[in-house]
């Protein structure tokens, strides 16, 4: 089984800016708020409000606050189903008890039914490499453009890194970016993204199995990973969604 951190659940009146901490501490991409009716925000969802911003002083307002503006509501359900709640919702849902299920989780407990077939038929072709020079916040809106996440993947032809939402936020909500925000500096803003990448630990091609692709994303927990052709060439992204569907086939 796949453990993914789940935060929470946060009292309401939380800022943004502390719950986008409490992930990066806790390297967990969700959170769940205290209350009825149960709402829950994600990473994903902090970056989306924080790229719709148009100044340091907007970004440094919306970290200021309440988290609950930009969370949501999520379904309770039970394991059995899970899967059918996450084609439908996106993002998370909670189980009954209390834990949550992304789709790294219920791919995880249901990879045996998983069919054993290239990835290819599953691949996004639509996604786009990001030039490492690229300052942040203009890759975190072209991920969230080519619905990534706020997974980027940087590279020119071939790929070579990628920062997840995770460390995205790490960065923007340290010290030295919010008291540059707090001034109305932009300066901390333009660090290029290939500044936060890592380097992509394993790759996957067209005609990997679902199955070997899928022990990948588990193995490293990316619901998004870069797919390459045979010179190591970008040809877009396997996300964990879309071996959702698959489950379903």
């Amino acid at each position: 089984m796949i453990v993914r951190n789940t935060i929470g659940p946060l009292a309401r009146g939380t800022s943004v800016l502390d719950a986008a901490k409490s992930m990066v501490i806790n390297e967990s991409y969700y959170a769940l708020l205290e209350g009825a009716p149960l709402k829950m925000v994600d990473a994903t969802q902090i970056l989306r409000a924080l790229a719709t911003t148009n100044s340091p002083i907007e970004m440094a307002e919306v970290l200021t606050s309440d988290v609950e503006e930009i969370a949501y509501e999520v379904p309770t359900v039970g394991e059995e189903d899970a899967l059918k709640a996450l084609l439908i919702k996106g993002g998370a849902v909670a189980l009954k008890g209390g834990s949550v299920a992304d789709p790294l989780y219920v791919l995880a407990e249901n990879k045996s039914k998983l069919k054993d077939e290239p990835v290819k038929k599953y691949v996004d072709d639509r996604a786009q490499l990001v030039d490492p020079l690229l300052d942040i916040m203009s890759a975190v809106k072209k991920s969230l453009i080519y619905e990534l996440e706020g997974y980027v993947i940087v590279g020119q032809k071939r790929p070579f890194g990628m920062a997840t939402p995770i460390s995205i936020l790490k960065y923007l909500t340290s010290e030295q970016v919010i008291s540059s925000l707090d001034t109305g500096d932009s300066s901390a803003l333009d660090r290029a993204i290939g500044d936060l990448a890592s380097p992509i630990p394993s790759y996957v091609n067209p005609s990997t199995s679902t199955r070997d692709a899928l022990a990948a994303m588990i193995e490293h927990r990316y619901e998004v990973f870069p797919v390459v052709g045979s010179n190591k060439n970008f040809v877009g992204v396997l996300k964990a969604r879309s071996l959702l569907v698959a489950l379903l086939g």
